[in-house]
């Protein structure tokens, strides 16, 4: 099985992958662009937020059946910030 490649983009645009940075002294990233990445080589992208499976997590919490370091972890992989963002945007949705 292969080894998944991690990567992150800078601010700049910039892709940089672990390993592939020129050690100089200003540590610029290779000329490796998101182009020269395959499909596999990206992280899945994530379902949208299940409120039911949030609350299992937070009763979890309140039964003190998690610790809350747990706890905070599987809120957000859950995506409890993408579901309190879409809450809290004031804009309507659909436009």
């Amino acid at each position: 099985m292969a080894r998944p490649v991690l990567f992150w983009v800078e601010p700049s645009g910039a892709t940089v992958v672990p390993g592939t940075v020129d050690p100089s002294p200003e540590g610029s990233p290779s000329d490796l662009s998101p182009s020269d990445l395959s499909p596999s080589d990206l992280p899945p992208e994530r379902p949208p937020p299940d409120p039911a499976k949030l609350l299992g997590y937070w009763m979890e919490w309140e039964r003190a059946a998690t610790l809350p370091g747990r706890v905070m972890a599987n809120l957000k992989t859950a995506g409890l910030r993408e579901l309190l963002e879409s809450l809290a945007d004031p804009s309507p949705a659909g436009s």
